[in-house]
């Protein structure tokens, strides 16, 4: 049996962030997900400066930006109802600032309309980068214990089950 730090279910956005975060202070790190690799999803795509500030901080924006226009002012048209736009970066850094007074984070002013291939790819690969273990295609069919300080899991990946477990 497989014996993790940390197992997060669930690796998009969400799930690699905490991987990369966690890898980073040296968790021993196991992400299951069971969408396949390459599968693409319906998403807004639309991140905002401040979504786009915490990309940076995980260390991804320049990699996203590579492939991802980033852009300040947008126009959206929907039959005859126009609304557009552009930062008011003061307001946005206010916010920021306010939601995280203890990080020196740098507001990042711009928009990005990013696929969710490109964002899970780039996220899982940093999250890799920093140690954690990820599987793609795996199904979690039972938790078998859970206790105040480990749990192990039942998991199913290409027909074939076995257990892992996780420490917290």
């Amino acid at each position: 049996m497989s014996i993790f730090d940390v197992i997060i279910i669930g690796g998009r956005v969400a799930g690699s962030a905490a991987a990369i975060e966690l890898s980073k202070r040296g968790h021993k790190v196991l992400v299951l997900d069971q969408s396949p690799p390459t599968k693409d999803v319906i998403s807004t795509h639309f991140v905002n400066p401040r979504g786009l500030s915490y990309l940076s901080e995980l260390g991804v924006l320049d990699t996203l930006a590579s492939d991802t226009p980033l852009f300040r002012h947008f126009d959206v048209a929907v039959d005859d109802i126009k609304l557009g736009g552009s930062l008011d970066v003061s307001t946005l850094d206010r916010r920021l600032r306010k939601t995280h007074p203890e990080r020196s984070i740098t507001l990042e002013e711009r928009y990005a309309c990013i696929r969710r291939t490109l964002l899970d790819g780039t996220m899982q690969a940093k999250a890799i980068s920093h140690g954690a273990e990820i599987r793609l295609g795996v199904t979690l069919k039972d938790v078998l214990s859970f206790s105040g300080d480990h749990a192990v899991l039942m998991v199913s990946e290409g027909g074939k089950d076995y257990t892992v477990k996780g420490r917290f």
